[in-house]
């Protein structure tokens, strides 16, 4: 079962990591067919329509960006902060150590 998240988890990153870089080849590609392509008189026609899809392309990109970035985080603080692990249980477990004095200002 845990493999079977795993595949479908590496799947849906590999699709978002993708669409991602088909939004970054697609902006490249856009701004070089205006620079080289159309003619200036026509830019103007094409103004709004150019800011919407530069606006979205980039939108697509940074919320990739973010995204990963959070889901990375979510995944490395839940991993560690969770579960203890063994070691740490045992390590528990081991102090019955009662010279601790948990609050540093209570006096006794």
């Amino acid at each position: 079962m845990a493999a079977k998240k795993d595949n479908e988890t590496f799947r849906k990153r590999k699709a978002r990591r993708k669409m991602a870089w088909i939004a970054m080849y697609s902006m490249l590609f856009v701004t070089l067919a205006i620079l080289f392509y159309v003619p200036d008189s026509k830019i103007d026609h094409l103004d709004s329509l150019l800011t919407w899809f530069f606006s979205c392309m980039t939108a697509v990109v940074l919320g990739y960006c973010g995204f990963a970035t959070l889901d990375d985080n979510i995944m490395w603080f839940g991993k560690h902060k969770s579960k203890p692990t063994t070691d740490t249980a045992k390590k528990k477990e081991d102090s019955d150590d009662d010279s601790v004095v948990d609050d540093p200002d209570k006096e006794e």
